[in-house]
């Protein structure tokens, strides 16, 4: 089904923006098209299976900060997010609002539409879910992360309380060659000290809860991880797969036992692992989410037994280790290195927050 069109409509604004130091006032007409509607309901029906109603926490808007840093070069001078707020200037808070629009987090309320960093600050302040750094919170994904009150804002992807690490991704940052800065500035991911003497503090929107693991998932659908589940990893290899009337044996068979450089299974762009049914089937399309900003694309070539010791919905040692990769036994046993220690893969040693079904490989 097509989505409706919507009419043009005329909001004349008067806009205080403040971005990078520099304060500006400008009387607008900001005119929200056609395009742009049909764009945000697209992306909405992609991620809810057409029902337009997401329902995952903060995962949603980081998943559309992630694509949006995916093509950065692209988005170079922020021109998307300025052109649908209607305004040529520092974008960091626009580009904050336009990932917010995709979800539908403006019209449901849940973040206001605004070019200014301090619209996002005094927003949150007044409705007592803005959090100073100095206090015992930990930064959640989908946080809206405040420098100074007006100086500039982005996402919060990722914390890791252990290191107290903060991961953003940030509009308007990064290197330009051009006067002003804003019209060459770029989508970038950022890491950052809590304490940081930038910034000040963190907004905190009402999200909507998520799926938290009840069966498996459709494409389109996604779970919400508990906390500090799934930064263990380990493997087991791919010709350990035996029984010819196995989907495991006819995935590998269909699709052909690849490895790549370092030993992994791979199908396609993804990798094959190993997980519980919680996350879907044999053949699967997953998108596995970090607390650091990584993501994980795999396919899904084996389940876990859910019977093993210290195993639940979640993955093996009670959820710690959610994926297990799928390797070449014969370059990898008796021993290697699993995947997300020092030697292998360290970036991946992060927990995983959230995970995201993407089709099939039977379609």
């Amino acid at each position: 089904m097509q989505p409706k069109r919507f009419l043009k409509k005329l909001i004349l604004s008067i806009v205080l923006v403040s971005c990078s130091g520099f304060i500006l006032l400008f009387t607008i007409i900001t005119v929200v098209v056609t395009q742009d509607e049909m764009q945000k309901i697209s992306y909405m029906q992609s991620q809810t299976g057409g029902s337009g109603a997401a329902g995952t926490g903060g995962m949603d808007i980081v998943a559309v900060a992630q694509q949006e840093y995916a093509n950065k070069e692209e988005n170079r001078g922020g021109y998307k997010y300025k052109n649908w707020y209607g305004m040529n200037a520092d974008w960091c808070a626009m580009f904050v609002s336009w990932c917010a629009d995709q979800c539908g987090y403006i019209e449901q309320g849940i973040i206001p539409k605004t070019a200014s960093v301090y619209g996002f600050y005094s927003h949150y302040k007044n409705i007592g879910r803005f959090h100073y750094k100095e206090e015992a919170y930990n930064p959640k994904p989908g946080d809206i992360i405040i420098y100074g009150t007006s100086t500039h804002t982005g996402l919060v992807v990722g914390y890791d309380a252990e290191t107290d690490i903060v991961t953003t991704i940030e509009g308007n940052t990064g290197q330009s060659s051009t006067t002003p800065f804003h019209l060459g500035s770029e989508v970038n991911q950022r890491n950052y000290a809590k304490s940081n003497p930038r910034i000040t503090g963190f907004c905190s929107p009402e999200y909507p809860a998520g799926n938290t693991g009840a069966g498996p998932m459709g494409e389109g659908e996604r779970i919400v991880v508990p906390s500090g589940l799934g930064s263990v990893h380990t493997y087991m290899g791919w010709q350990m797969i035996t029984s010819p009337t196995s989907l495991q044996y006819k995935l590998r068979q269909e699709a052909g036992m690849n490895f790549d450089a370092e030993g992994f299974g791979r199908i396609g762009d993804r990798y094959v692992i190993a997980c519980t049914t919680t996350f879907g089937g044999i053949g699967d399309y997953v998108d596995f989410y970090k607390e650091n900003g990584q993501v994980l694309k795999c396919i899904i070539g084996d389940i876990k037994n859910q019977n093993d010791p210290g195993c639940n919905k979640w993955g093996h040692l009670n959820g710690t280790c959610i994926i297990e990769f799928v390797v070449d036994k014969n370059t990898w046993y008796p021993r290697h290195p699993n995947p997300g220690t020092t030697s292998c893969h360290p970036e991946w040693r992060s927990n995983i927050t959230m995970a995201v079904n993407r089709g099939n490989f039977w379609g």
